[in-house]
């Protein structure tokens, strides 16, 4: 087992990646839903189709990385929702 100060601070590492990969959803959903609520057609010159596309890629992408990186570092297992966990849901580790 690991010492507990080596589990938050891997955790902590865990928590950078759930954000990076967030926003990364998050940059490639915002010009389809600019699209959307305007009358425009495109944006940047790309169509709305085409950021449609980017959205999906981008919602695809962090379903992945969350999958890959979204993980406890006691047990491997995924660690529960939520930004402020304290423990984690299938081996009750304090992160």
């Amino acid at each position: 087992m690991k010492p507990s100060e080596q589990i938050k601070s891997e955790y902590k590492q865990v928590l950078l990646k759930a954000k990076l990969s967030s926003a990364i959803l998050i940059i490639s959903i915002l010009p389809s839903f600019f699209i959307n609520i305007t009358d425009k057609t495109s944006f940047l010159g790309f169509s709305e189709t085409n950021w449609d596309i980017v959205a999906i890629c981008g919602g695809v992408t962090y379903l992945v990385l969350v999958k890959l990186l979204w993980k406890c570092p006691n047990c491997g297992n995924f660690p529960g929702g939520g930004w402020h966990r304290l423990n984690c849901k299938s081996c009750g580790t304090s992160l």
